[in-house]
């Protein structure tokens, strides 16, 4: 009777603790880390104020007297526009050669004059002129270098700097799953950023900004992820990631990438312009894009190999290195 009453008295059992699954663990510091990353960095202001910069430019450039077509371009060695050589080109002949050649000169300019006037020469060569100094030169310069570096840099060491790297290393995950959160917490934010960037210029450009977008734009998202593996790395082992990231773009892919030789081959930019430049050919029927300064551009399924297998690598590296890594507060 008594030993009855006992066990009738006695607490229920507690419930078992289940513990924490590993993938809810990494998804849930994944979506905080983007959450948490919204925030743009000092280099990320200077790379908004460069775009607005370039964009303002841009725009100026395309709804100006001149445009990126070629009609309007000045000849300064027959002191007249291109859209005169139809009806102008016969009075230079007259002046500039002796009468025995000019049955000859005026052959010759015929066919030249015909392929001026041709509407999908003029379109092409119009989008040509808009891609090398807008998307090669500026954006692919610059913008999305400079983008890229200030997020992707910062996954690892903005945490570091503000002291909140131990508690990133004190989740129920691995360090190298710890790692791969950040890289995916930031590159959302990389192709965000970047996106906004090219579609931008895209408008500023008008119609020639508009087949821009449209045919670069997987060229911008492989090059963008191959960065931002680079820079997370960058940044998850060096206390100054923003200071060797400028050293990167501005000597070393400058330099190295349109340098001819093999040495170029060790440029990611140089696979970027790569795919870049056959997109270019790819979208062109009646002029070819030969001031591109891409020397040997490699096939369209090498360079996208490269840039996938370089992500994979510099993601892989950064795992391994990561986890042996000791956490180093700043000072």
């Amino acid at each position: 009777m008594t030993q009855s009453v006992m066990s009738s008295s006695s607490p229920p059992p507690s419930p078992a603790v289940s513990e924490p699954s590993p993938f809810w663990a990494f998804w849930a510091l994944t979506r905080f880390l983007f959450i948490r990353l919204w925030r743009i960095r000092q280099m990320g202001w200077v790379a908004l104020g460069l775009l607005l910069l370039v964009t303002a430019t841009v725009a100026v450039m395309t709804y100006g007297p001149i445009g990126w077509g070629i009609a309007n371009r000045y000849s300064s060695r027959h002191k007249i526009v291109v859209s005169e050589y139809g009806t102008r080109l016969d009075q230079v002949q007259m002046t500039a050669f002796s009468p025995d050649v000019l049955g000859v000169e005026a052959a010759v300019f015929a066919a030249y004059r015909g392929i001026m006037a041709d509407p999908h020469f003029q379109s092409d060569w119009a989008f040509l002129s808009y891609s090398r100094w807008v998307i090669f030169a500026m954006y692919l310069g610059f913008v999305l270098p400079l983008f890229t570096l200030a997020y992707a840099s910062g996954a690892i060491g903005g945490e570091r700097e503000g002291g909140t790297l131990i508690w990133l290393l004190t989740r129920p995950l691995p360090r190298w799953a710890v790692y791969l959160a950040t890289f995916l917490g930031v590159l959302p934010w990389c192709l965000i950023v970047n996106g906004i960037g090219l579609l931008l210029l895209g408008l500023a450009g008008g119609e020639m900004g508009q087949r821009a977008v449209a045919a670069y734009w997987s060229t911008i998202v492989l090059g963008t992820v191959a960065l931002a593996s680079l820079f997370h790395l960058i940044g998850a082992l060096f206390r100054r990631p923003a200071v060797i990231g400028l050293v990167y773009i501005f000597f070393f892919e400058t330099l190295v990438a349109n340098l001819p030789g093999s040495l170029k081959q060790l440029s990611l930019n140089y696979y970027v312009r790569s795919l870049l430049y056959n997109e270019a050919m790819a979208n062109v029927t009646a002029a070819v894009p030969e001031t591109f300064e891409v020397y040997e551009p490699t096939d369209t399924t090498t360079a996208r190999l490269v840039l996938i297998a370089a992500s994979l690598l510099f993601t892989g590296i950064g795992m391994v290195l990561f986890s042996r890594q000791e956490p180093v507060m700043e000072t």
